[in-house]
């Protein structure tokens, strides 16, 4: 990822076209894997899940057809493409009618650890790195406190030890701030720009005015809680993927 980050700088069709390509391929990948599990465990008969296979085999061979290169996405593109604003026109207008565009350049601090959240940003272009604590997912420092109380208790054998430092890189697409405006606590690492950088910024000020402007179900604060909740579901599957396929296997066999 960082690597691709730093291409894009200089080559941003290219990459763009390499990580379109990857995802469609880590899609396919996968639909693929979850078929072949599920026809050994007999969810799906064998005569549908060759159908379901062409499929697959097919697609993987239209990935040959894909353009070489890709224009990047526009601010405009990538604020349509928002997870919780996507098919909402008015809350896209409302939103795109306050943000801002900020420029960075390489090693510049967008913030520190342990500043208070300013907003949210969208990285419209270039590469920025996150180091810091490891994410606490809106647990108040309180709890965090009653947790470490709790583990020094745990006998040595059975307690795991958590690192506690965190540093991620991310790209073109990433949203930054999101879940610290919310529970309005302080950044839990510091952003640095690892190439010139440009951003999408939505104050915290304007974020909250859209939640009181946008009440109707689902409401706007809903779904981006909703996103978030979604995040931290798919990291904890992908960190247990091996135990809950194991545990699957079990269950069909009994």
């Amino acid at each position: 990822m960082k690597e691709l980050g730093l291409m894009q700088r200089d080559y941003p069709d290219i990459v763009i076209a390499v990580k379109t390509r990857q995802a469609v391929q880590t899609v396919l990948n996968t639909a693929f894997e979850t078929l072949k599990f599920m026809i050994s465990g007999g969810i799906v008969d064998k005569n549908e899940g060759n159908e379901l296979y062409k499929m697959i085999l097919l697609r993987k061979h239209q990935l040959g057809k894909l353009p070489p290169t890709i224009a990047p996405p526009t601010a405009h593109d990538l604020l349509c493409n928002i997870v919780w604003l996507q098919g909402n026109k008015k809350q896209i207008e409302y939103i795109q009618k306050k943000a801002k565009i900020h420029y960075y350049d390489y090693g510049d601090s967008i913030c520190e650890e342990g500043d208070m959240p300013q907003g949210i940003h969208l990285i419209v272009s270039g590469m920025i790195k996150l180091s810091g604590t490891a994410p606490s997912y809106g647990v108040s420092k309180e709890v965090k406190d009653i947790l470490k109380d709790v583990n020094k208790n745990i006998p040595r054998r059975i307690h795991k030890p958590v690192t506690s430092h965190y540093t991620d890189y991310f790209v073109t697409g990433a949203m930054i701030g999101e879940l610290n405006c919310l529970t309005k606590q302080e950044m839990e690492y510091g952003i640095t720009c690892e190439t010139a950088v440009q951003t999408c910024f939505i104050s915290i000020d304007d974020l909250f005015e859209a939640f009181d402007t946008f009440l109707d179900p689902p409401s706007l604060e809903y779904k981006i809680w909703l996103k978030i909740a979604l995040d931290v579901a798919l990291k904890t599957f992908k960190e247990n993927l091996p135990n809950l396929v194991g545990m699957s296997a079990a269950f069909l066999w009994f």
